[in-house]
């Protein structure tokens, strides 16, 4: 079982029922400059319409034409590294969440900013950005003339670090927690941040997972690799990081760990620096009754795998997306692509066959372009990757890859997404069939299913 929420409202599951899709996508540019790096989809006006927002904006569906701009924040970034870009080019946008907090019928927004680093953004713009490592969620007013004003902001936590984030159920009650990290928590851990739904203005808590850990360059938690999923089949939750997994108690106590690298390099103690994958997630890639597990091998490099469960809690890794170059794998009849930071990816059934597919791409310009990522003036591309179980194939299942979009034109004028910090899948539409969300330095874009 997926536990992990991707960032759209289960309200419109719901009410529009998933159809299969072709794997095919019409690409809409909503807009083309960097104002953030995630996005999430829900009506917020209550029109019957699907709607997206993006860092300080939320857009009407279906068009996605009418702006509302809902809380303070920066405009257009440097989409091209200039800045320096780790002061005044670091969105206060990674990861974008509707949820109904207080309960009043309206989608709310939750909104995670980046881990560090965009002091000059605090300086000078007006009004403010969210400040880095903090997480708000935004009252959505309710229906018009009142949804064009401000949205009053209630702060979940001062303290949340890595570079990747995710709703998920932990404790099984039907509301959502987001994983992350916490410098001041313990003396710096990892683990989930919890809401008090009685007290819905009230700062959320932190509850640490994992042991202490230095948390990288200054502590800041520039961190990679992180997620939630089942591995153990007892019905619970368990955490996911680069260098293994921590299993939830039946009742309270210690979360049990499992060392197994899912990273290149390993990490068995996860110790380095930026190195590590993005969104991790656990299924039962192959129909053997263990879960799996899925994960990029380096956000900021080359590598997406799935490691495949055996007995006492070993993992086999099968690469899907290969090293610089390699064009071949566990796709199949297709060869698998190569691409460099896979910095955003998300698994879920794309096409209705009732098993989850991954959607993940190359991100332009992940780190400053002088900091030295591989390929990072790469063309952007973002693909899905079907599941297909496969007795013929390495663990029994392959990854078949699908083109959803690759960047034309010259960099750092691209037309086309790549990934962002963030991959939200939804319906953008009312036609049943799965679309993609992306907001990246790039812009904000629309993949339509057909």
């Amino acid at each position: 079982m997926n536990y992990e929420l991707t960032g759209t409202w289960p309200q419109l599951k719901a009410a529009i029922p998933t159809k299969p899709g072709k794997l095919t996508y019409t690409r809409q540019i909503i807009q083309p400059n960097f104002l953030a790096e995630s996005c999430s989809i829900a009506d917020y006006n209550h029109d019957g319409n699907p709607d997206i927002s993006s860092g300080r904006r939320w857009y009407e569906g279906p068009a996605f034409t009418t702006v509302h701009v809902f809380r303070g924040g920066h405009e257009a970034l440097p989409r091209n590294g200039d800045g320096p870009e780790l002061v005044d080019g670091v969105s206060d946008d990674w990861a974008d969440y509707p949820w109904d907090i207080d309960g009043d019928g309206w989608a709310d927004i939750i909104n995670i900013a980046s881990s560090d680093a965009n002091e000059r953004l605090q300086n000078t713009w007006a009004p403010k950005p969210q400040q880095n490592a903090t997480g708000y969620w935004y009252k959505n007013p309710g229906p018009p003339p009142a949804g064009d004003a401000m949205w009053t902001a209630y702060q979940i936590h001062g303290d949340i670090r890595q570079e990747q984030h995710g709703l998920v159920d932990v404790n099984g009650d039907g509301k959502p927690e987001f994983y992350g990290a916490c410098k001041s928590c313990g003396g710096g851990t990892k683990g989930y941040y919890f809401g008090d739904w009685a007290n819905p203005t009230k700062a959320w808590g932190f509850q640490p997972v994992t042991r202490v850990y230095t948390f990288p360059f200054g502590g800041t938690g520039w961190m990679h690799g992180l997620g939630f999923g089942d591995i153990n089949g007892d019905g619970k939750p368990d955490l996911l990081e680069r260098s293994g997994a921590w299993l939830q108690p039946a009742a309270a106590g210690a979360w049990q760990w499992v060392q197994t690298p899912f990273s290149v390099p390993p990490l068995v103690m996860d110790n380095g620096g930026n190195q590590g994958g993005s969104h991790m997630f656990a299924f039962d890639v192959n129909g053997d009754g263990m879960t799996d597990v899925i994960s990029a091998d380096w956000a900021h490099g080359y590598g997406v795998s799935w490691y495949q469960q055996g007995p006492a809690l070993t993992f086999t890794k099968h690469q899907i997306v290969g090293p610089a170059g390699q064009v071949t794998g566990t796709c199949g009849a297709a060869a698998c692509p190569s691409f460099s930071e896979p910095h955003a990816m998300q698994f879920v059934d794309m096409d209705g066959d009732g098993l989850p597919d991954i959607i993940t791409g190359k991100e332009w310009l992940a780190h400053p372009y002088d900091q030295g990522d591989p390929d990072n003036h790469g063309v952007p591309v973002l693909y899905v990757f079907k599941l297909i179980r496969d007795a013929a194939a390495p663990g029994g299942a392959r990854f078949e890859p699908h083109l959803v979009d690759v960047a034309t034109g010259t960099a750092p004028n691209w037309i086309g997404s790549g990934v962002g910090r963030q991959v939200t899948i939804g319906h953008l539409n009312k036609d049943g069939i799965m679309d993609i969300c992306v907001g990246s330095k790039l812009g904000l874009f629309a993949f339509i299913g057909q």
